[in-house]
């Protein structure tokens, strides 16, 4: 099972998106967006909405 979780390896951040196809927790699809600048980098995990109802 896969579920979001940040560590480090030799002092470099490591991020983990959880799964959409085994997706246990019933949490919503989404991804990770990561924005790099010269002295920063930024990571964000985005949740999708569901689909509407038809």
């Amino acid at each position: 099972m896969h579920r979001k979780r940040e560590f480090a390896v030799a002092g470099s951040p490591v991020y983990v998106a959880r799964s959409s196809l085994w997706n246990y927790d019933n949490e919503p699809p989404g991804f990770i967006e990561v924005r790099v600048q010269p002295d920063a980098v930024a990571v964000e995990y985005v949740d999708l909405p569901p689909p509407p109802a038809r």
